[in-house]
């Protein structure tokens, strides 16, 4: 009978190409899954990882990699529908990824799919529990590829990070979303920026004008912090909201709780397209 049980149970791991939910896990790769089938199951490949460059991660080891993949045995997901993972940090043993699946192929500009997060915590946190336990929560992202490279129903890796996924933003419509990447991915830098009539007056290219509040020192430090700050090109979008008939575009990166940068863009929509409002920082 045991002879039954454990020939069984050899075919649902062939089957799945997953380890059983209660088997425990190590820091790495499954070795006890390895050993009962006799051969390695798939791994991440190197090629499927991109690193964000801010703090420098170390680059994944194997074992990290097949850390990963035996995560992917939670999900509904398997490694063939992994897109592509975005190594946040990865020094000092901490570990911050996201695993992004596979969007489903078309030949518009604007791709969806499902993203995890993997790291330490859930590393540590999976060692003992079963699968329902740590069943990973998914999260809905959207991509808007270049202008210039329109797919055409190919799904290539990204290769700058402000092509990247990001969490899907509500209350858009998908046109307003690829205008809105467009002007942000454009060089809105060397568009005039639209003046706050509670900062300053109607032309601020005159050379006097009554500062805020009557105060030079003021009106300068105001306007650098508003409208001199240029914009970071080359960073990944973060979040897309609305307040009003402002937009709020957040880049930038969180690698830890105290750790991160990003811009916050406020722009509007205008009769030809959008205009650029302020530029500010964020620093955690």
């Amino acid at each position: 009978m045991e002879h039954v049980k454990l020939v069984i149970f050899t075919l649902i791991l062939i089957t799945t190409g997953c380890s059983t939910p209660t088997i425990e896990y190590d820091q790495g790769h499954n070795a006890f899954v390895d050993d009962l089938l006799g051969k390695k199951l798939p791994t991440i490949e190197h090629s499927r990882v991109v690193y964000h460059k801010r703090l420098d991660p170390a680059m994944l080891t194997d074992e990290q990699l097949g850390g990963i993949s035996d995560y992917l045995c939670l999900t509904d997901f398997d490694i063939k529908d992994v897109w592509f993972v975005n190594v946040i940090y990865n020094n000092n043993s901490i570990l911050k990824t996201v695993v992004y699946f596979l969007p489903e192929a078309n030949d518009k500009r604007i791709w969806n799919g499902k993203y995890i997060h993997y790291g330490s915590y859930q590393r540590s946190r999976r060692s003992k529990l079963t699968r329902e336990q740590v069943k990973p929560h998914y999260y809905e992202y959207i991509q808007v590829a270049a202008k210039e490279k329109i797919s055409g129903g190919q799904v290539g890796i990204p290769t700058q990070a402000n092509l990247y996924p990001f969490p899907t933003p509500q209350g858009f419509t998908e046109d307003e979303i690829v205008g809105i990447v467009d002007f942000i991915r454009s060089d809105p830098n060397e568009i005039m920026i639209a003046p706050r009539k509670s900062i300053m007056h109607e032309d601020p290219k005159k050379e006097k004008i009554t500062a805020f509040k009557d105060s030079v020192e003021a009106y300068i430090t105001v306007t650098t912090m508003i409208s001199m700050q240029p914009i970071e090109r080359d960073l990944p979008i973060k979040d897309i909201s609305r307040n009003g008939d402002i937009i709020e575009v957040e880049t930038g990166v969180q690698e830890g709780p105290l750790a991160g940068y990003g811009q916050v863009l406020e722009i509007r929509k205008t009769d030809v397209g959008y205009e650029l409002i302020s530029v500010g920082m964020w620093v955690s």
